[in-house]
């Protein structure tokens, strides 16, 4: 089988695949299947497998109900105990988003759930509750 597929960053997510039969393999060619003993899949059978592991299996990437991604970096701010003076220490990246799942982008280990914030008041209601919506 022969996969393409589009860039991380365009709008809408496009794989092709390309079912390479045997005879365009060659004829010496070997299904893993053939070696195992297995029989040979007849080609309807064979798309529904595909057709089956693409729709329930596979997870491309992303976060369910968030459409779209933003980047930018922004200064951090630290705070010298010893001077008592703020200063800028280095830049962050910063996400925002068109679209909002809390909880999912908290449960992420490559996200800082400290520093993590959303406007929709209800998510937060429904995740962390009255006294976080009411701070």
């Amino acid at each position: 089988m022969h996969v393409v597929y589009n860039s991380d960053q365009a709008e809408k997510p496009v794989i092709r695949l390309r079912v390479i039969s045997d005879a365009a393999r060659g004829s010496a060619a070997v299904d893993d299947d053939d070696a195992g003993g297995g029989g040979d899949l007849d080609d309807e059978t064979y798309m529904k497998e595909i057709e089956d592991t693409l729709l329930n299996q596979l997870k491309l990437r992303g976060v369910r109900n968030v459409e779209k991604l933003y980047y930018r970096t922004d200064d951090r701010m630290g705070w010298n105990r010893n001077s008592g003076v703020i200063k800028i220490c280095e830049k962050e990246p910063i996400f925002e988003t068109d679209g909002s799942n809390l909880l999912d982008v908290m449960r992420n280990p490559d996200v800082d759930y400290t520093r993590t914030v959303t406007n929709n008041i209800v998510e937060i209601l429904e995740i962390l509750g009255i006294e976080a919506c009411r701070a």
